[in-house]
């Protein structure tokens, strides 16, 4: 495996995902960001150079759009159909992982994880006489990746096509193409922790008199205002010693960092399909009524649901893991169920409109 590849900058970007990139559940490639750094720190900028998974879910409008997948789309099962109808008899691999290897719950979640994070996502299968799976399990990236020819490896070690699953998303993943917005939420992060750390004072007491207190005499008077205010029969009235002025600064000013956050989760949004007030930005609409939210709840079941699952069953209905006429689907009962509207309640797709002020969409 070459270099390049290693590192994810090989010449087949659309089967190469950036193996610094490591999963939760398998043992980071710790190396490989050490070695991007040392090989392109000097003629790559630092906001291009890539970011791990881990990193990532440290800034809190990616943990957002992880939670907000895996709650909404995790728990749905996979059925094989056929004519539409669901098999009397599901094969068993859609629930089966393997002897102690991980519940089906955790293999489509992971799957869904890697979509939103790589665009690519790989099960290992134990196949039956009939060539068709038994078992299927995910592997966690970071154990897997592609050699200079195309062929897949887990834990260095080259597969047979017909033991592995390979999923391709049309999300290209937030680690490939949302470099430079991660990095810039990195920095953000430090700068609310840093600001956190170091307060800025809201109060000063200014010496205008002729002469200077000594450390004890400065320490006895900043000791005394604090526990004045702490006080509560003393915090809205103060006592200014001859020679000082008071000056209140208010609250600092922190506008822009929280600007800064809310663009960051717009921008996460758009990289990963989802609706950007599900990952806590906001915007100028959102002060209309429940319309806003029930919009973007309808979004994240309908069009969010098809750049997720719809990769997972074309690839699963494919005749090397499906017979032919049949189909596996996931079962969208339980996002059809949330979609239903409360009695009395306009739909989540209505618009301000006409004089009874709601203009119902057809």
């Amino acid at each position: 495996m070459g270099l390049l590849n290693w590192l994810g900058f090989g010449l087949m970007p659309s089967a190469v995902p950036p193996l610094s990139i490591g999963a939760w559940d398998a043992p980071t490639n710790n190396q490989a960001a050490i070695v991007i750094a040392d090989i392109f720190g000097e003629t790559v900028s630092h906001d291009l150079l890539p970011v791990t998974r881990p990193e990532a879910l440290t800034i809190p409008a990616v943990a957002a759009a992880h939670s907000t997948l895996i709650s909404a789309f995790g728990n749905l099962e996979l059925v094989a159909k056929k004519n539409g109808a669901d098999l009397g008899k599901q094969p068993t691999w859609l629930t089966q992982t393997g002897k102690n290897v991980q519940p089906w719950y955790l293999r489509n979640s992971r799957t869904i994880a890697d979509f939103m994070f790589l665009g690519f996502s790989l099960w290992k299968r134990v196949n039956g006489a009939d060539g068709f799976p038994l078992t299927a399990h995910h592997i966690p990236y970071g154990k897997w990746t592609w050699d200079d020819r195309g062929a897949i490896l887990i834990d260095e070690q080259p597969v047979q096509d017909t033991d592995v699953i390979l999923f391709e998303s049309m999300v290209p993943g937030l680690l490939n193409t949302g470099t430079r917005t991660l990095r810039q939420a990195l920095e953000f992060e430090h700068t609310i922790a840093e600001r956190a750390r170091v307060s800025v004072p809201l109060t000063k007491l200014v010496n205008k008199g002729d002469t200077e207190p000594d450390d004890t005499e400065k320490l006895d008077l900043l000791t005394g205002y604090k526990k004045a205010r702490e006080s509560r029969d003393g915090s809205t009235v103060a006592y200014v010693p001859n020679g000082f002025d008071l000056v209140t600064e208010g609250e600092p000013a922190g506008q822009w960092l929280l600007d800064a956050r809310n663009a960051v989760a717009a921008d996460i949004a758009k990289h990963t399909g989802i609706p950007a007030s599900r990952l806590g930005s906001t915007s100028a609409i959102d002060s209309l009524t429940y319309t806003t939210e029930l919009g973007a709840f309808t979004d994240l079941m309908t069009q969010t649901a098809h750049f997720y699952l719809d990769p997972i069953e074309a690839r699963l209905s494919l005749g090397d893991v499906t017979p032919n006429g049949q189909t596996v689907e996931f079962d969208t009962t339980p996002l059809d169920k949330a979609l239903q509207p409360a009695p009395n309640q306009p739909q989540p797709d209505a618009q301000r409109d006409g004089k009874d002020g709601v203009k119902y969409a057809k």
